[in-house]
């Protein structure tokens, strides 16, 4: 996975982009941006099964019988459907709302030319774009 911050002044804001791309997109076409916003929805899982891993944890170590009562099925079960719903919004809000718009491709192409040496006209990505004032 490539991942390229770019960061840049202009006036009284500092505008950040993360871009994300695979191997599985790497020819720009519509159906491409899918795979992407796939990816990174297995990404944000990761992190809500470290979220759900800790709570875990925790009450195995504080309230032993709070477990045993309420998670035993039935948090284990919330625990998978809290990890899948997670990947579905994500992986939602990647494909949806943050496509790889010209002024997107415009603001990280030399960025982009001087780290990988590829033209960002020819690979898809998913990128948010947004700025401190």
């Amino acid at each position: 996975m490539n991942i390229t911050e770019g960061r840049a002044r202009g006036g009284n804001e500092l505008r950040k982009t993360t871009t994300c791309s695979t191997q599985l997109a790497n020819k720009r076409s519509d159906f491409g941006e899918f795979p992407v916003s796939v990816r990174c929805s297995v990404i944000s899982g990761t992190y809500s099964i470290l979220n759900v891993h800790f709570v875990f944890r925790y009450l195995t170590l504080k309230n032993n019988h709070i477990l045993n009562e309420y998670f035993m099925p039935y948090g284990l079960v919330f625990s998978v459907i809290y990890v899948i719903l997670d990947m579905i919004v994500w992986g939602s809000i990647d494909y949806f709302c943050l496509h790889s718009a010209p002024d997107m491709r415009d603001y990280i192409r030399a960025s982009f030319k001087e780290l990988y040496n590829e033209n960002i006209d020819n690979i898809n990505f998913v990128a948010g774009m947004f700025s401190f004032s």
